[in-house]
């Protein structure tokens, strides 16, 4: 089952450098992990103050490319919600589902992106972020095409992000997207997107669409879902599979949504 598959790859993802261009840039997939105090004293503790302060830095370099996003029903700062992977009991303010990804030379951060995967049939990228002294050198490149790579090898279909006037061109000619029309987004109704007032909703296909049959739930998964029920799995003892019903994975739906209510999010520089 596809579904399942993609959310095993991006666990295995997780962490590993992978070497991509020239003069030693690296990409990595990495997502925010919580600890307790008293597991400090665990072998993966280095880890996970790593992990923590690469996402610092992602989140600074997202302030350096996008005017403060609060939320105004919380106060929250949006850009550091989705990279923590926050959750809410509010849809639109769960983050949890969300993966960071950077490009770096030599340890330093160049660019950065956030994405959220929902199995085979779409993955959203809201944000994506390039120092100011690396843009305009093709680094946004380089992380959106090894971005697409992998998401086509775990066979998502489609790529979709919300992009401000001033870089949709960008987008639509540098990167392959185009806007998405009213038909477009009637098929991905199933699904949440972190959008914002102001933006356009632009898409991008990967592979050819799958044609379902015989399924009266449409394929449709929550990723999160899965990711609970992995976890309670596993602290119950069981397995990846024990316990765990095949088609249990298939029928959970994501609810569309206005876009987040923010205030304007504007880009500095083109990426």
């Amino acid at each position: 089952m596809w579904d399942l598959q993609v959310f095993m790859g991006l666990q295995r993802l997780l962490g590993k450098s992978i070497p991509v261009g020239k003069d030693n840039l690296t990409w990595t997939l990495r997502k925010n992990k919580t600890f307790q105090l008293s597991n400090l004293d665990t072998p993966d503790t280095g880890e996970l103050i790593e992990n923590f302060g690469k996402l610092n830095v992602a989140i600074s370099v997202m302030h350096e490319c996008f005017e403060p996003v609060k939320e105004r029903r919380t106060g929250g700062d949006v850009v550091e919600d989705v990279i923590f992977c926050r959750r809410s009991e509010l849809r639109r303010l769960n983050f949890k589902g969300f993966y960071t990804v950077l490009l770096e030379k030599d340890d330093e951060l160049i660019s950065t992106a956030v994405v959220r995967v929902y199995g085979e049939k779409v993955a959203e990228i809201p944000l994506v972020g390039t120092r100011f002294q690396y843009r305009r050198r093709g680094m946004c490149h380089i992380l959106m095409q090894e971005l697409e790579r992998k998401l086509k090898e775990l066979k998502v279909e489609r790529l979709v992000l919300p992009a401000v006037s001033s870089v949709r061109q960008t987008w639509t000619r540098s990167f392959g997207f185009s806007a998405m029309t009213e038909s477009d987004k009637f098929k991905l109704l199933d699904f949440t997107f972190l959008d914002f007032q102001g933006t356009t909703m632009c898409h991008r296909l990967l592979i050819k669409p799958s044609i379902s049959k015989g399924s009266s739930c449409r394929n449709v998964v929550d990723l999160d879902r899965v990711t609970d029920v992995l976890e309670e799995s596993r602290a119950s003892g069981e397995g990846v599979n024990g316990g765990v019903e095949p088609d249990f994975f298939k029928c959970y739906r994501r609810r569309n949504f206005a876009p987040l209510n923010v205030e304007a999010v504007y880009q500095k520089w083109m990426c």
